[in-house]
């Protein structure tokens, strides 16, 4: 799957960028796509999840970026190290490792 395969509407608007200690070195193209799929995802959530963390690693290129708030009540923007509940996430996983 290409990064091409996201493809976003028109209306997708960029999203208060969070804070991230660790430097992304991904080409800026990539950069920039990967800015948009964080937005998209956080737009078509229409406010269920306020803010995300997105990081993606290559062989040859580390992307993470945090858009959003961890707290909108007070304004607090999203750290790319705040925890997350992974909640059933693991499920998946584990079905993989099984059938492989």
């Amino acid at each position: 799957m290409a990064l091409t395969d996201f493809p976003l509407p028109a209306s997708a608007q960029p999203v208060q960028s969070g804070i991230c200690s660790a430097v992304s070195d991904a080409p800026v193209a990539v950069e920039e796509r990967l800015d948009d799929v964080l937005s998209e995802i956080l737009e078509s959530t229409h406010g269920a999840a306020p803010g995300a963390v997105l990081s993606v690693r290559t062989g040859d290129w580390h992307y993470i970026a945090a858009a959003g708030y961890a707290d909108p009540e007070v304004g607090r923007p999203m750290d790319c190290a705040s925890p997350f509940e992974i909640g059933s996430n693991t499920k998946m996983m584990t079905a993989v490792v099984l059938l492989q």
